[in-house]
């Protein structure tokens, strides 16, 4: 009997320039974009075409590339929007939904970090099955550490953030802006925590409750680089609901 596999096709990074929403200076304007696609593959296909090797027995992937080209230079309204314009020209490109996961990667959506990206799990329907946001690598310098050296000084801390929603949002939603997220770099440059745990857990508190976003969990991970010579450093990761955070 042959070995369940999870078998699929996938295109990353395709590269496009477009309005999606407001730049990272809040600004209106074109900004790359990183547009990448998973498409689970049945087990038969990859196997027919190991046989034939021919390309007639294959998922075209130089027919989604061309699809997600065909986005470059358009304005959109939010990085959802772009996530399931994405979904639909895959759609067009064959007979219709299929299961996949769309990814929409912004590098330079929020300057304090390596990036903002959107994404999308659709089912075989179309339907939505998952859907979230991601802040990547924000580096905030802040006082953080028991130790006597690092109370005089601010050290670089990274942080990573998830956020998501159980019924995943309507996708006509208004967009939140990426320089509502901003906010937290500022909250906490100027914090003065010893632990890692009081810090993150903090943080998931501040981006549930006082930004105004609209997203119900979030997941906080945050590591300390520099500290320690020989290591990449020591981290922290969390994840919390609203209701951990409900004001009594």
């Amino acid at each position: 009997m042959a070995t369940a596999t999870n078998d699929a096709v996938f295109i990353r990074n395709v590269s496009i320039e477009a309005v999606v929403g407001l730049d990272g200076w809040g600004r209106p304007k074109p900004q790359p974009v990183l547009l990448s696609v998973r498409i689970p593959y049945p087990r038969h296909s990859i196997e027919a075409a190991n046989v034939s090797d021919n390309i007639s027995d294959c998922l075209d992937y130089r027919v989604i590339y061309k699809a997600l080209r065909t986005l470059d230079h358009q304005t959109f309204e939010g990085i959802f929007q772009l996530a399931d314009k994405v979904a639909r020209q895959i759609e067009e490109t064959g007979d219709g939904p299929v299961k996949m996961e769309v990814t929409v990667l912004l590098p330079n959506g929020l300057v304090q970090s390596e990036g903002v990206s959107a994404h999308l799990h659709l089912s075989p329907k179309g339907a939505i099955e998952a859907k979230y946001y991601e802040i990547h690598k924000m580096v905030i310098p802040c006082i953080l550490g028991i130790g006597d050296h690092e109370r005089p000084r601010k050290q670089p801390v990274v942080v990573d953030v998830k956020l998501d929603r159980p019924d995943f949002l309507p996708t006509g939603l208004k967009p939140d802006s990426t320089l509502e997220y901003e906010r937290i770099f500022q909250n906490y440059e100027a914090s003065e925590f010893f632990t890692l745990e009081k810090l993150v857990t903090n943080m998931a508190g501040f981006i549930l409750r006082d930004l105004n976003t609209p997203w119900t969990t979030v997941t906080v991970s945050a590591e300390k680089p520099v500290i320690f010579a020989f290591a990449r450093g020591p981290g922290v990761e969390i994840t919390r609901t609203v209701d951990d955070f409900a004001r009594r």
